[in-house]
């Protein structure tokens, strides 16, 4: 288990805090991109937030059971974000996944994709009967929109979708009905 990271935001300046001695800085006001994750599988969310500023890429990520607003890790980053505001107001933020994830995922869609045609192809070409190509129509179906979905939503070569800082920050501070 990872040790807890402790983070002070000081007006537009980041720091990250290892034994109360800085490991990394980061000036806000610097910051040229921005974006935020946030995806769940089987009740465990992954979130993170990356910072892009002058060469140094630096992220703030959480992975666990679901959370909403107060919990540490939400504090932290509308806590960032509105340091990131002040100093930045003109900045949008990226909404998705990045990097290699995002191609990961891509590939990942257009394997469903291909395995949502071939299964129903291959059924064809075996002679399979009528009642087990039936069965086999649902679950080709479901890969087929599981890729359509994660191979469209995951094109790397899209830029991110944008919106501005202070709508995320206000979507982080509203409690969700679990709350």
């Amino acid at each position: 288990m990872r040790p807890t990271q402790v983070y002070r935001v000081d007006g537009a300046t980041l720091t990250r805090l290892e034994n109360d001695a800085p490991l990394w800085q980061l000036d806000l006001s610097a910051v040229s991109s921005v974006s935020y994750a946030q995806t769940s599988v089987s009740g465990v969310t992954s979130r993170y937030l990356q910072l892009e500023a002058e060469g140094q890429t630096r992220r703030l990520s959480q992975t666990g059971a679901p959370s909403g607003p107060g919990d540490d890790f939400t504090t932290l980053i509308t806590t960032v974000l509105r340091a990131l505001h002040a100093a930045r107001p003109e900045i949008q933020i990226g909404w998705g996944i990045r990097g290699r994830a995002r191609v990961v995922m891509f590939v990942l869609g257009v394997l469903c994709l291909l395995v949502g045609i071939g299964l129903p192809v291959a059924a064809i070409a075996s002679g399979v009967s009528s009642d087990r190509f039936a069965a086999a129509a649902l679950p080709s179906l479901l890969l087929l929109a599981l890729g359509v979905v994660f191979s469209w939503a995951n094109r790397p070569w899209e830029p991110l979708p944008t919106m501005p800082l202070s709508q995320l920050i206000a979507t982080l501070d509203t409690p969700t009905n679990d709350s």
